[in-house]
């Protein structure tokens, strides 16, 4: 609405009043060629088309809706609708009365409106105009009422519309944003990176500072199977035990009651609340719950196995005493031909026969894949580590890792082995018959296998390599320096009767180590460690621990003197292959021993006189 009184070009054109052309701006005053008559006021100069409510445009800015006459009333301007000179100048003028918007018509097209800056409204106003910024001189404003503005022709006051106070354009918005952004992701980097207070950090060694070395594990469950090279992994534990006064789980004779599942209460000194033990080695058929008895809960259990194909053979050879299935056969290709006719299931010392890995790990007969898999997965949980017989070598270098011992706590002897020109080599067609009669074995070598590989890649195939030949290269300098012929000898070509391997009730010849004349009195004892055979080593370390109940005499010293010495050794001897296997091959005596058939020993004792 326009007021009563006379206007200033520049204040109608500053306020949307009047407008020259499209888009005039009121930067200055503006020549009015003719004048527009509104109803009801003075006549005022211009032709200018002003702009009208629906513009979107923002005061200060020219419309291009039409003028008052053909579009409508003029809205820009804005005033009480007195005149300002008939009024005095007594404060601020009453609140501008509601203006009325007029709809443009349909399709009408309104154009984009710009300021006096050159920025686009922003929609939102009553009708589509922007919302008024409060000026400095507006009554919303918080510098206080308008001031006095001189006119054409003279002082007079000017009420002008309130005006919101002006918002940032939109680049300068998104200029604003994208620098808090930018700040907020460098403290992020910067807390992430530096840490600090925010986060707790690992604590990193000094450089240059190796490592802390792992402490070596002493606490140690190892399940000796049969004929799988166990008795070479009990010799170095022996002596790594002995060694440093560990505390040792033994059994009353030389088995924990074998074939029966292991109990508790076969332990040696064994009682409930008591002292825990160190290291168990001995022949059982594993029972976990029981060993966990004995045993500390941080226990590293271990074990080692051999493929069926080869360790069907050396059953045959070794055991064919007492396991009825091997001694009804007469030779290994007959039982291959037709293993049912002399196998006999449940018979006492026939668990020998067929699948002898399986029956000591204690696992129970399945009748199904579903069961065996079931079986080897209870076997990983509780074993840590499975060694593997065909590589020896590489199983001591992967325990050395896992047990966190030096290197020359797994440089052994081969014990128990048999010399190589009596072993028969097995054919490619009986290996495959042996793995098919001993199924659950060959499924346990299998998976165990790939468990195995797996290990020594992750340790790495060049360090392993390297450690293999490092073992290797002590293990000859130890042979070379300890025995006498530099390697593994027959037991009737060993002297000492201390050191000479039990022999089975077969045909089996067993090898053992004589040592070397002339070694000093500290290196005599290291090397009679190495050499000293399985039952022999029980022997001095239950002496050891529980006194001088045991009759043994230790490697390295002097039994008495002269043969009398060497005939109480021999009767010992005969003893320990009574009880080592007398369980299998007859009754128990009144002092506990089981007596073989008396065929089977009548060509080696016999009695005098």
């Amino acid at each position: 609405m326009l007021g009563n009184g006379p206007r200033c070009p520049r204040a109608l054109s500053r306020y949307g009043g009047v407008g020259r052309g499209r888009g005039a701006r009121g930067g200055g005053p503006v020549p009015l060629p003719g004048p527009v008559s509104v109803p009801g006021r003075p006549a005022v100069s211009g032709r200018g088309r002003g702009g009208r409510s629906g513009t979107g445009g923002r005061p200060g800015a020219a419309g291009r809706g039409g003028t008052a006459g053909d579009k409508g009333e003029n809205f820009a301007e804005t005033d009480s609708g007195r005149d300002a000179g008939s009024r005095r100048d007594t404060g601020p003028p009453p609140e501008p009365p509601a203006q009325r918007t007029r709809p443009p018509p349909p399709g009408h097209r309104l154009p984009r409106q710009r300021d006096r800056g050159g920025r686009t409204p922003r929609p939102g106003h009553r009708g589509g105009r922007s919302p008024p910024v409060p000026s400095p001189g507006s009554p919303l404003s918080p510098l206080g009422p308008p001031r006095s503005a001189a006119g054409c022709g003279g002082a007079e006051r000017v009420a002008l519309r309130p005006r919101r106070m002006k918002l940032l354009p939109a680049c300068c918005r998104l200029q604003t944003l994208g620098a808090a952004l930018g700040v907020c992701v460098t403290i992020g980097f910067t807390v992430q990176l530096l840490g600090g207070p925010f986060q707790r950090r690992a604590p990193v060694a000094p450089a240059g500072r190796p490592p802390a070395p792992c402490q070596p594990r002493t606490h140690l469950v190892f399940l000796k199977t049969h004929k799988t090279g166990g008795s070479s992994v009990v010799n170095l534990l022996h002596r790594f035990g002995e060694a440093r006064g560990l505390r040792f789980a033994l059994p009353h004779r030389y088995q924990f009651g074998y074939p029966s599942p292991f109990r508790a209460e076969r332990v040696k000194g064994y009682r409930p609340g008591g002292p825990p033990f160190d290291i168990i080695c001995h022949h059982m058929r594993f029972n976990l719950t029981e060993v966990q008895k004995v045993m500390p809960n941080d226990s590293f259990y271990f074990s080692i196995v051999r493929d069926p194909g080869t360790l069907g053979e050396s059953a045959f050879a070794y055991y064919r005493a007492v396991a009825p299935a091997f001694r009804r056969a007469p030779s290994l290709a007959a039982f291959l031909a037709a293993p049912g006719r002399f196998y006999e299931a449940g018979a006492r010392g026939n668990h020998y026969a067929r699948n002898l890995q399986w029956f000591d790990f204690g696992l129970p007969v399945a009748e199904d894949g579903a069961a065996v898999e079931a079986a080897l997965a209870g076997l990983e949980r509780a074993f840590a580590l499975v060694l593997l017989a065909e590589h020896f070598d590489e199983s001591l270098v992967l325990l050395r890792e896992a047990l966190c011992w030096p290197e020359e706590a797994v440089a052994a002897f081969a014990h128990n082995g048999r010399p190589l020109g009596t072993a028969p080599r097995v054919s490619p067609t009986q290996a495959a018959r042996l793995r098919a009669w001993n199924n659950l074995d060959w499924a346990l070598y299998a998976h165990l296998n790939r468990s195995f590989w797996r290990r020594a890649e992750a340790f790495g195939a060049a360090r392993l390599r390297e450690e293999v030949a490092r073992l290797r290269q002590r293990r000859a300098a130890l042979a070379h320096h300890c025995l006498q012929g530099g390697g593994p000898l027959p037991a009737r070509a060993i002297p000492d009767g201390r050191l000479r391997p039990f022999q089975p009730p077969g045909r089996a010849q067993i090898l053992g180590y004589a040592l070397r004349a002339g070694l000093p009195p500290t290196e005599r004892e290291r090397c009679a460690r190495l050499a000293t055979p399985e039952l022999q080593y029980k022997d001095i370390l239950d002496r050891r621990q529980f006194g001088g109940g045991n009759a043994s005499v230790p490697p390295g010293g002097v039994a008495g003197g002269g043969g009398g010495a060497q005939q109480r050794y021999a009767a010992q001897e005969r003893h320990r292959a009574l009880v080592y296997l007398g369980w299998a091959m007859g009754p128990l005596t009144p002092m506990g021993i089981r007596v073989p058939p008396w065929n089977h020993f009548v060509p080696r004792f016999t009695c005098r006189g």
